[in-house]
């Protein structure tokens, strides 16, 4: 309505609710929708309308007709959580399709090396590399400076066709013992009575070779603790780690030395064997000067044992103090291609 007068609008109530009132169809009639009801009701209807497009609450970017959403969510959407079928892992559809299928640790495979057929979960692979017969492997004595390559069920061949050439290898790699180093601990009596430890000076097991030293316990330690010295190689973060082979291997004399005369010397040697890098015989790589573990012996020598014996005419703590003599052979120390040849 109007007022001339004064140019006043107002609201036709009476015609809006008429208007209302009229029969109108759903939006998405074209599409099947059979709803037709009063225009007030349109607006709430399209709320719930079944053929109303609604996107999905997964944000996969899709749009979809509301009386489809749940399907989609459950089923379609490449964003809905998905748990694998083989290992259990959770993620998206679309993860655990595609770039999960390339890792999945459950999903059984064929062995990467040619010419093996055999099929096994991809978690196996590696432990089955280890005994494949065609797995492509170093000669056992590469770290002799050997280079053949073969697979593993041809390597034997290699191996007793080359005695020769691996002695030749061997004794190439072979370094002399060191010269032995003769250290001198004072003060037994004060570290034995306060459980203390000495470390001897560093030493070298032979010039450019590997860094070590020795760390005594006057009172013992473990199943020696009050009983024996114990003592025990430790190898230290040294100038020449990066020319040597890791892990350390090789024989380590330590001789607890009779001081009345040169027999007689209470001696250990110590082993190290294994190709396995451990906390005892591994590089050093962090800010630690010395590797966690040493190796030796908890009991050394016994307590008993270090005075004075005239049946043997033997002492080895005389004036309050001891003398250990090391010496050490190394089975292999340089890498092969950085091993000086004048």
């Amino acid at each position: 309505l109007v007022s001339e007068g004064s140019k006043q609008y107002f609201p036709d109530k009476a015609s809006d609710r008429r208007i209302k009132l009229l029969k109108t169809k759903c939006d998405h009639h074209k599409k099947g929708c059979k709803w037709q009801q009063e225009l007030s009701q349109l607006e709430e209807h399209l709320t719930r309308c079944g053929l109303a497009e609604v996107e999905c609450k997964n944000h996969c970017q899709n749009t979809v007709l509301r009386y489809n959403l749940a399907n989609h969510l459950q089923n379609l959407c490449p964003l809905r959580m998905y748990k694998c079928p083989q290992c259990q892992e959770m993620g998206t559809y679309e993860f655990i399709a595609t770039e999960h299928i390339d890792f999945c640790p459950e999903i059984s495979v064929e062995c990467p090396n040619l010419r093996c057929s055999e099929v096994m979960k991809r978690k196996e692979i590696p432990e089955h590399r280890l005994v494949c017969h065609k797995e492509t492997i170093r000669c056992k004595y590469s770290r002799l400076g050997c280079t053949f390559t073969a697979i593993r069920s041809e390597m034997h061949k290699h191996v007793e066709e080359g005695t020769d050439k691996h002695l030749s290898l061997a004794m190439e790699k072979v370094v002399s013992p060191s010269k032995p180093t003769v250290f001198k601990m004072t003060n037994f009596s004060e570290k034995k009575a306060t459980n203390g430890e000495w470390f001897s000076p560093l030493f070298h097991t032979h010039e450019g070779g590997y860094q070590m030293c020795l760390r005594v316990d006057a009172n013992g330690c473990e199943d020696g603790e009050g009983t024996h010295v114990s003592v025990f190689v430790f190898l230290m973060k040294g100038e020449n780690d990066d020319n040597l082979v890791w892990p350390f291997q090789g024989e380590v004399t330590i001789a607890l030395l009779n001081q009345l005369e040169d027999t007689n010397h209470q001696t250990d040697v110590t082993i190290f064997d294994s190709d396995e890098s451990d906390d005892y015989n591994s590089r050093i790589t962090d800010d630690d000067e010395m590797c966690e573990s040493g190796y030796g012996s908890s009991q050394f020598a016994s307590h008993e044992e270090l005075g004075h014996r005239a049946d043997t005419n033997c002492q080895y703590l005389k004036d309050d103090s001891l003398y250990f003599r090391v010496s050490v052979k190394v089975h292999e120390a340089c890498k092969p291609w950085l091993t000086p040849t004048t």
